[in-house]
């Protein structure tokens, strides 16, 4: 059998991206990369799904690709929109500053364009920057500005993107009350829009309030499904936190061969696929396992890790509480 005309290839990748099946897309795009660096639709497609899968650098890389092509044939809402994807590939990377850049120069350009819809994904993804480096309350005003431009559209995916991102400063800030509520919302227009995905990550951030309210049972059997189901996409970031959320509940009820697994199998798909910023934060909490079994040099060890890469990263409040941490084991 031939293979599919290049359209035909591109239809067939674009059919399995609306049913959400972006392993499919990768494998279909991949495929036939040489086609797939000469056609910019191709290329964006892919690094979408590259996103979409947790592979940021793969993401990256077709972007670079994309962007000169998507140029040369003046395509600006391809353009437009290629840029607040590089600015998500950079901001799971660790590059911040990149990241912020390129949000904003996507958010200059969709309100050039009178394009809603990028403006909400890139006010969101700015409410990330903020959120990282510890400003919550700049974070939240982010996320609530798109909450409403989503509303207006009436998309119910990105309301629960931006609800979930809501949960997760609020639940720093210790209104866990606030942060199950926005979950649930985050939950109820996942659901909505057919997104499995986005359901079950907002079921790890209610399974992180759980943990902090010290329902261990709750939180373990929750991630441990959601292990498996970002497994079976895949998605190798949300795994990975899913992998660090169960280790913490795990050890929490003294199950420490189950924490000790999956906590180095987090660290591993953090690495292997550069997330810098769930590197740190699966060291913070391989850190915090060490202290309670009271193994203080391990602790100490691990925790500088952890402040060090989050300094790096440009997370002021993380790196900060990763010092108090490391300046309580010296007392």
């Amino acid at each position: 059998m031939s293979a599919p005309a290049p359209d035909a290839l591109l239809a067939l990748a674009r059919t399995a991206a609306a049913a959400g099946a972006w392993g499919d897309v990768r494998a279909t795009l991949e495929g036939d990369s040489a086609g797939t660096e000469r056609n910019g639709a191709r290329a964006v497609l892919l690094a979408d799904a590259c996103l979409w899968t947790g592979d940021p650098r793969s993401a990256s890389r077709w972007l670079n690709r994309a962007l000169p092509l998507l140029t040369a044939a003046a395509d600006r809402p391809a353009m437009r929109r290629s840029v607040n994807m590089q600015g998500a590939a950079a901001f799971a990377l660790g590059a911040l500053d990149e990241a912020s850049n390129r949000f904003s120069q996507a958010l200059s350009m969709a309100l050039r364009d009178d394009d809603t819809l990028l403006t909400a994904r890139a006010t969101n993804n700015l409410g990330l920057i903020e959120a990282l480096r510890g400003n919550a309350d700049q974070a939240i005003v982010a996320y609530q500005r798109a909450i409403m431009m989503y509303q207006r559209l009436g998309n119910p995916r990105g309301l629960a993107e931006s609800w979930h991102n809501l949960a997760i400063s609020f639940r720093t800030r210790g209104e866990l009350d606030a942060a199950e509520d926005a979950e649930r919302r985050a939950i109820e227009f996942a659901n909505e829009a057919g997104n499995s995905r986005l359901a079950t990550m907002a079921m790890v951030g209610r399974a992180e309030v759980s943990l902090r309210r010290g329902d261990f049972a709750w939180a373990r059997a929750t991630a441990a499904r959601a292990v498996t189901a970002f497994a079976a996409l895949p998605d190798f970031l949300l795994q990975a936190d899913a992998l660090r959320v169960l280790a913490d509940a795990a050890d929490r009820m003294e199950l420490v061969a189950e924490a000790d697994t999956s906590i180095a199998a987090a660290l591993k798909l953090a690495r292997t696929h550069a997330h810098r910023t769930q590197e740190a934060q699966t060291l913070q909490t391989t850190a915090q396992i060490m202290l309670r079994r009271g193994v203080v040099d391990a602790a100490r060890t691990i925790g500088e890790q952890a402040r060090e890469a989050f300094s790096e990263l440009g997370s002021v409040s993380a790196a900060e509480e990763m010092a108090e941490f490391l300046a309580g084991l010296s007392r």
